[in-house]
């Protein structure tokens, strides 16, 4: 496992990526690289500012993935990872820091995962690789589904939820109220 930083400035990413493509190289043994490389792949890691086709400067990461027939492990999680800017249109995100592995090393961990956690007084989230997840049923919420007026029966199945009688603040009985109605249908 190699942990990567990409320096932002210019005079130091050709010789840090440089390096790391020498590193891989020289390793013929299956590897998993995560980090921070301060690229994207495609325009759906990118919200707000220029897109990546509209720059002309190198993108390591790409070339990295094409020179070793290297696999994007995905996420789990929010989209981004980076974020400038704070409200609206003038926000900025990218998906900057990812898991990327050799199909040697994927085909060894299968069903690793790597999940975009929490940020935290920082700009960028932190990253969590996971060589063996466990299953897990993971809370989905609530999705009132639009067919469900097509049944005619769902009228009544939302009324005699609703009816239930719920005791508490007026808040409380909403919230029960609620939940007999989701449960229900």
């Amino acid at each position: 496992m190699v942990g990567f930083y990409d320096p932002p400035y210019l005079a130091k990413k050709q010789k840090a990526w440089e390096n790391l493509m020498a590193f891989l190289n020289s390793y013929l043994c299956p590897w998993v690289c995560i980090g921070d490389f301060n690229f994207t792949t495609n325009d759906k890691e990118i919200l707000g500012g220029k897109r990546s086709g509209e720059s002309s400067a190198i993108n390591y990461l790409k070339e990295l993935i094409f020179e070793f027939g290297a696999i994007d492990l995905g996420f789990f999680g929010n989209s981004y990872t980076w974020a400038r800017g704070r409200w609206g249109s003038f926000t900025i995100k990218r998906r900057l820091d990812k898991g990327i592995a050799s199909i040697s090393w994927h085909l060894a961990f299968p069903r690793a995962a790597v999940s975009h956690l929490g940020a935290f007084k920082s700009n960028h989230t932190p990253i969590l690789l996971d060589t063996n997840p466990e299953d897990s049923f993971t809370h989905r919420p609530f999705k009132f589904e639009a067919a469900w007026i097509m049944d005619s029966g769902c009228n009544s199945i939302v009324q005699k939820a609703w009816n239930v009688q719920a005791r508490g603040r007026a808040f409380i009985k909403l919230f029960k109220k609620q939940t007999n109605t989701r449960d229900a249908l």
